[in-house]
């Protein structure tokens, strides 16, 4: 009997083994995340989120670059009519104010965000302003901000910005102190538990309000990330 009991008691020590290895597998293939962004944008991005934002642009009139003053229109074969050779700088396309491959190298060391919820607060609404395809292409993975301060790369480019957006550039500062607010606030709801990762780092793109629509979502973004690891340790 003491054989078998003390069988009984192994095998359930293996068991509890086992299961909790499992578990622990699971966790991490949740969380995993690839080490570099090429070849891995798609687990990044949305093109329906970028499609809803041009609808969302033109069902509420007429359409101009923000940084350029253009007018934009929403197809190719109208841009060509209308624009000529010029019809890039008139085209609409939905830009990412803070990049994707910014915001994977910023995210994906951390153990508590899954790719869902960097795919949620890259997409939000706030994240995605609609452009011209000239100036989406420049960009390529800049952030804003670092595309509207170089402005000889720009020149050389031939991509001139309006005097309202030049103003813009002046207003980064003010900008990044106000998500840096921010990101403390929805960081405090992580560790309360009143909210999840992925919901505190879209919420702190969206208070930028102004400021996020300038490009300036950069640091609140990168505040949440830096402090995420902490809170939900600390929660947990």
């Amino acid at each position: 009997m003491t054989l078998a009991g003390g069988g009984v008691q192994a095998a359930s020590t293996f068991t509890a083994i086992d299961t909790a290895r499992s578990a622990e597998l699971q966790n991490a293939a949740k969380f995993a995340k690839p080490d570099t962004y090429t070849g891995n944008r798609t687990l990044y991005d949305s093109p329906q989120a970028k499609i809803d934002a041009k609808i969302e642009a033109f069902n509420s009139g007429t359409v101009t670059d923000p940084y350029t003053g253009d007018e934009l229109v929403l197809t190719k074969a109208e841009a060509k009519a209308r624009f000529g050779s010029d019809w890039q700088k008139h085209l609409a396309e939905s830009d990412h104010i803070h990049p994707l491959e910014r915001i994977h190298d910023s995210a994906k060391n951390d153990p508590f965000l899954t790719n869902e919820d960097i795919k949620n607060a890259a997409n939000c609404r706030e994240n995605i302003e609609v452009t011209s395809r000239k100036f989406n292409n420049l960009k390529r993975s800049r952030t804003n901000q670092e595309f509207m301060e170089d402005k000889e790369y720009r020149e050389s480019r031939e991509l001139e910005l309006s005097p309202e957006a030049e103003r813009k550039a002046g207003a980064y500062n003010a900008g990044s102190m106000a998500l840096a607010t921010s990101g403390i606030y929805n960081l405090v709801k992580v560790f309360t538990g009143e909210k999840s990762a992925g919901e505190a780092v879209i919420d702190t793109v969206k208070s930028g309000g102004v400021g996020a629509a300038s490009g300036l979502c950069n640091y609140g973004c990168n505040a949440v990330w830096q402090c995420l690891k902490k809170l939900c340790k600390r929660r947990n």
